[in-house]
């Protein structure tokens, strides 16, 4: 490739697994599988394709984990630093590395993340990626409040900022974060769908009809477009479901 096309194919390739992390962050696990897989499909030497892919497999649950992130392993040696030690607190914590008891894997995964925001503090998967190994009700928030430090506009940290404050009855404090993940994600149903989920339990019902219709909107327009049967999609149901209980109370 001459470098004007290597230059391009790289930002395509990026551009993918960008896609496929919004995606993840916005639990549409199907659609960050599908990118992860086109990322790994123009550059199947990319690790972090297949780390992603891995990791939304799992959630996804109707495609095994494991296989993608061998691959990843595998290609560790082509992966910077920063690549590598996500891949290896990956592989600590679904225990593909030997030599670590079942009951040290999180620990490893643990201290991998931890050496890595020591030695890159503005790795913002790093930061992700170690909050979500966290325990307890507020364990977490520490870390997706230092993400919005690095990226204010970081949709995963708002997202989960906004269920943090919503699981501990404490809806007003996760208000700023329903509107920074929606403004980080205005084409995301599942980001109105947040909004409109925490505007109910502060009595802002206008704004909860208002973002739950439009949830709908978008997701109906994305079923259409992507040929979602609704059954393979359950964030629809629930978006309904928000929508009822808003024109409900009106």
């Amino acid at each position: 490739l001459t470098d004007e096309r290597q230059f391009m194919f790289q930002q395509l390739l990026a551009e993918f697994v960008d896609q496929g992390l919004a995606f993840y962050y916005s639990y549409v696990w199907m659609e960050a599988a599908r990118s992860f897989e086109t990322a790994a499909k123009y550059d199947p030497d990319c690790a972090l394709a297949w780390w992603g892919l891995s990791k939304s497999c799992e959630k996804w649950g109707k495609a095994a984990y494991a296989p993608p992130l061998k691959k990843a392993q595998e290609l560790m040696p082509q992966a910077n630093e920063r690549e590598q030690r996500l891949i290896k607190a990956r592989l600590q914590e679904k225990g593909l590395i030997e030599g670590i008891k079942v009951e040290d894997r999180k620990k490893e995964a643990i201290k991998t993340l931890d050496e890595l925001i020591a030695l890159y503090d503005d790795d913002e998967e790093a930061w992700f990626a170690r909050a979500q190994l966290t325990d307890g009700p507020n364990a977490q928030v520490p870390y997706f409040k230092a993400l919005l430090r690095i990226n204010p506009k970081h949709p995963g940290a708002h997202h989960e900022l906004v269920h943090q404050y919503e699981n501990i009855r404490r809806p007003v404090l996760g208000w700023p974060h329903a509107e920074g993940y929606v403004n980080s994600s205005p084409g995301i149903p599942h980001a109105n769908h947040m909004q409109a989920h925490l505007a109910m339990r502060i009595g802002k019902w206008d704004r909860t009809a208002d973002r739950s219709f439009h949830a709908i909107e978008l997701h109906d327009a994305y079923q259409k477009q992507m040929n979602v049967p609704p059954a393979d999609d359950w964030q629809f149901n629930h978006h309904l479901e928000t929508l009822m209980q808003a024109l409900i109370h009106d």
